[in-house]
């Protein structure tokens, strides 16, 4: 949560390090968007962690609805997609850079009341550099 967020960026700041942490829903594109360009105008970004999940109430498949299959996938795989795609022109221009793209144990062994988490929790290694 927030809290977790805000004792990170004071721990990397209290090692000499500026550190800037966002918290948002990053469902919403278009707020997304505007961050990151206003974050990519006023400093380079050396490191993304993309550790966003969505795990829906545990349904089965019969159970899973297909909105609660395309928000899990939008959120657990297209959003570190587009935040991927807006950092690496800069990293690969100033030739240094690291993404850090953070999976989950639910890709790797589905469970039944898994539904979309299951399905997208793993899949996460895109090369993009």
């Amino acid at each position: 949560g927030g809290k977790a967020l805000v004792a990170v960026r004071e721990e990397v700041t209290a090692l000499g390090s500026e550190c800037r942490a966002w918290r948002g829903d990053l469902r919403d594109g278009t707020g997304l968007r505007t961050h990151l360009v206003e974050l990519l105008q006023s400093s380079p970004i050396d490191v993304l962690v993309n550790n966003a999940a969505l795990a829906p109430t545990l349904k089965t498949l019969e159970q899973l609805t297909s909105e609660d299959f395309i928000q899990t996938f939008s959120l657990n795989l297209f959003t570190p997609y587009l935040l991927m795609k807006a950092v690496v022109p800069d990293m690969k221009m100033r030739g240094s850079g690291v993404i850090v793209n953070v999976g989950s144990l639910a890709g790797r062994r589905a469970i039944r009341s898994g539904g979309g988490r299951s399905a997208s929790g793993h899949p996460k290694s895109l090369p993009c550099i």
